[in-house]
């Protein structure tokens, strides 16, 4: 049974089996994240609180979340992911079977800070998931792989606006607080028992995969280990002989695998000498292809250097943060659209029932299903833009910015004539059909911004996206707060007389439109690696 498990994960790929642990990952955190947003309309009954107490507790998470993605980026670029992961989704699952009690415990108080800690705790897991991508998926299938990944928290929404308010209306908003809680327990389990920080780590890696993670751009080191560095099979499949397995078609022809070693040996900053035995010996002990005695009648062979776990480690830490990577606009178009993308989206997740409530004057069970149509929407076409994007740019790669930049700017555009149209109407319909267009308007970013990450850098893709996030955290936590501002300042006994929903909704578009002429302008998909090796031999 084992053999057959792990024959059947090899033909499928253990960069995909990871991207679903992701998937896994990304869904518990988000799940218990708008937990509290879709069950405040139960938690209020019985809790009285004012639109400002509201909204304060519901900033608490992402309070704590913006303090830890800086440190939790550059610290799985440096050590891994893996361990930060458990850590985010145990204190999650854990955050939400005590959350109950602490509330009664300690009145409001206690249950603020049990979310600043929950947020607190999870904080490292998004730039964690942009590190581990980057040593996972090669270039040309990293809008497919995202898709996957990021659909998690969508799935992950879709099913908590679906089912929580259910579990609440039946039994009570504890017990849903408990069942989302102990089967996070059970998923993070899986992660810890299945993933692995690179591929190198891992035994379900098949030499085939190995060659073409190298081929399609993932750094060496992280992909081979010392055992099988020496495989006759990666070595063959990179320099496209003819013994390599049957039904597998070379990767590399002798033109790229040249050109591939070369590349390979500058990005590592590689120097070999020949040793007395006929050997070779890397100046630094960097894990990487180099190229032996050129044969006259093939293509040029490699061969790999031994190195230990250790000494890549040590290489990793000796990086530090990358100061320069942030002297660039383009990384600076991607942290101000992930800044406007999170304040509408964290609106939607966190007010958007007390919205259908409010307004369209709807049971909180009737608004949560209204919710899930969004994020089937959302959920379905980060899979079709994906495709169709990955499509576009593998015809002309030089396209790949010019896509990005209209794939986010239209999608922040259509997100505010969304958000428009929600604020002129009280039907529920016309909501709802709002709603569902500016979630899939989101979508599109899977492949718009939010895989510009994964092209402007694969060594610092954890810091890049953890400063990133910090910014979009806290634009998170001022959406909850603006809208209890608005909410409180014009507080009427009729909630769908209170302007203070077309404010906040005006508030959004306004952000979104600015975010659509920031991104369409400075926006770029250039990998920056280079640059900022360049810029650091210089100095």
């Amino acid at each position: 049974r084992k053999t057959t498990t792990t024959t059947t994960m090899k033909r499928l790929g253990a960069r995909w089996e990871m991207c679903w642990l992701l998937f896994l990952t990304r869904g518990v955190c988000q799940a218990n994240r708008v937990l509290l947003g879709a069950l405040m309309p139960y938690l209020s009954e019985e809790v009285r609180m004012s639109s400002q107490e509201k909204g304060s507790i519901l900033a608490a998470f992402s309070t704590g979340y913006m303090l830890t993605q800086v440190i939790g980026g550059a610290a799985s670029d440096a050590f891994g992911g893996k361990i930060l992961t458990s850590i985010a989704i145990t204190s999650m699952s854990l955050g939400s079977l005590v959350a109950a009690p602490l509330l009664k415990a300690g009145g409001l108080h206690l249950f603020w800070f049990c979310y600043f800690f929950m947020g607190l705790a999870e904080g490292p897991s998004y730039p964690t998931t942009g590190s581990i991508m980057s040593k996972w998926v090669p270039a040309h299938e990293r809008g497919a792989a995202l898709s996957i990944v990021d659909t998690g928290s969508s799935v992950a929404s879709m099913v908590t606006f679906a089912v929580a308010p259910l579990l609440a209306a039946r039994y009570g908003w504890r017990f849903a607080f408990h069942c989302f809680g102990s089967v996070s327990f059970a998923i993070c389990a899986l992660w810890m028992h299945f993933s692995a920080n690179r591929p190198a780590e891992s035994v379900r890696v098949s030499p085939e995969e190995r060659a073409l993670l190298v081929q399609g751009g993932v750094p060496p080191e992280d992909v081979l280990s010392e055992d099988v560095a020496q495989s006759d099979v990666v070595v063959a499949l990179l320099n496209g002989q003819d013994d390599a397995p049957p039904n597998e078609s070379p990767l590399m022809t002798p033109s790229a695998a040249s050109e591939t070693s070369q590349k390979l040996k500058e990005n590592g900053g590689t120097s070999s000498a020949s040793s007395s035995n006929g050997g070779t010996a890397s100046s630094n002990g960097h894990h990487l292809l180099k190229k032996t005695t050129p044969t006259p009648t093939s293509a040029k062979v490699f061969s790999y250097d031994d190195v230990t776990a250790k000494k890549v480690k040590k290489r990793k830490k000796a990086q530090g943060f990358p100061f320069r990577l942030f002297c660039f606009s383009g990384a600076w178009a991607v942290v101000l659209a992930h800044a406007a993308f999170n304040f509408g989206r964290y609106f939607v997740y966190n007010s958007i029932v007390s919205f259908y409530v409010d307004v369209a004057g709807v049971s909180p069970v009737t608004a949560g299903t209204q919710v899930l149509f969004g994020q089937i929407a959302d959920t379905l076409g980060k899979f079709l833009f994906a495709g169709a994007v990955d499509r576009a740019i593998q015809r002309d790669a030089s396209k790949k910015t010019r896509v990005r930049k209209i794939v986010s700017s239209t999608a922040f555009v259509v997100f505010a004539l969304s958000m428009l149209t929600m604020a002129h109407t009280t039907s529920v319909a016309a909501i709802t059909c709002a709603l569902i267009i500016a979630k899939i308007a989101s979508s599109a970013h899977v492949c718009g911004f939010k895989t510009t990450y994964l092209d402007l850098s694969s060594k610092h893709t954890g810091s890049l996206t953890g400063v990133s996030n910090t910014l979009a955290t806290l634009s998170a936590m001022i959406s909850p707060l603006a809208t209890g501002y608005f909410l409180g300042r014009h507080n009427t006994a009729d909630g769908a007389a209170n302007p203070g929903w077309r404010h906040m909704f005006f508030l959004i578009v306004v952000v979104n439109l600015l975010a659509a002429l920031v991104w369409a302008l400075f926006a770029s998909a250039d990998s920056l690696d280079d640059k900022i090796a360049t810029s650091k031999g210089a100095a």
